[in-house]
């Protein structure tokens, strides 16, 4: 809860394995990835901040506030001597809200840079961290499943497929 009214606040997302929870939650970042890799439109843009420095005095400073306005998911899945490989490429349209080091506009080539190496980074541990809880959210099984049929059969998707699948992210 807040601490100046009653309202609850959002800690992250719990995963769940089938119908039991796996012990393993997302943070609000992490979560914020979870629905963009997901492909969600929200009615509202999400907001996120990333760490784009580390010599900045006071440490905030090293932090990039930014509103996701546009979000679009290319997801490429394939099936390879009995493993998956994927990829999903996600592209954002962001606003910056809150960017330390002055305008913005002037950084915005290197700002691009670093936003798309953390990004990756963080969603490609999303990833890492739902096959480790064995929770497809993403519905990547759903997707073998239909353009698949044969292979996702064979893989035993639910029990080690999605674990052993190579999945990565590009933002």
């Amino acid at each position: 809860k807040s601490k100046s009214d009653d309202t609850p606040m959002v800690g992250g997302l719990a995963l769940f394995d089938s119908d039991k929870f796996s012990g393993v939650t997302l943070d609000p970042n992490e979560s914020v990835l979870f629905n963009l890799l997901d492909d969600q439109k929200a009615k509202v843009s999400p907001h996120m901040f990333v760490k784009v420095r580390d010599d900045e005095d006071p440490p905030i400073e090293n932090y990039v506030s930014f509103s996701v306005m546009k979000n679009k998911r290319k997801l490429k899945l394939d099936v390879k001597d009995g493993k998956v490989k994927g990829t999903i490429h996600l592209k954002l349209g962001v606003e910056v809200f809150e960017y330390p080091m002055g305008n913005a506009r002037k950084h915005e080539k290197w700002l691009d840079k670093k936003f798309s190496e953390v990004l990756t980074k963080d969603a490609n541990k999303v990833i890492k961290k739902l096959q480790k809880a064995n929770c497809d959210g993403l519905s990547l099984g759903l997707n073998l499943h239909s353009f698949h049929y044969g292979d996702y059969k064979k893989l035993k998707w639910k029990e080690e497929g999605y674990k052993k699948a190579d999945i990565k992210v590009d933002v």
